[in-house]
């Protein structure tokens, strides 16, 4: 019986490490894609300044 708690303890830890991992993950996707985008916004601004 101890020994099942312990186990599951281990598996919540883990879960929880996998979900601190996932956010981390999905906040640096998220830094990525708006960093193209500014990047794209500047470009087409740049390009639209020029093409005046």
């Amino acid at each position: 019986m101890k020994e099942e708690k312990e186990k599951l303890k281990q598996e919540i830890k883990e879960m929880k490490e996998e979900r601190e991992n996932f956010k981390l993950e999905m906040m640096k996707m998220k830094e990525v894609i708006e960093q193209e985008i500014r990047e794209k916004l500047i470009k087409e601004i740049r390009e639209n300044h020029f093409n005046e």
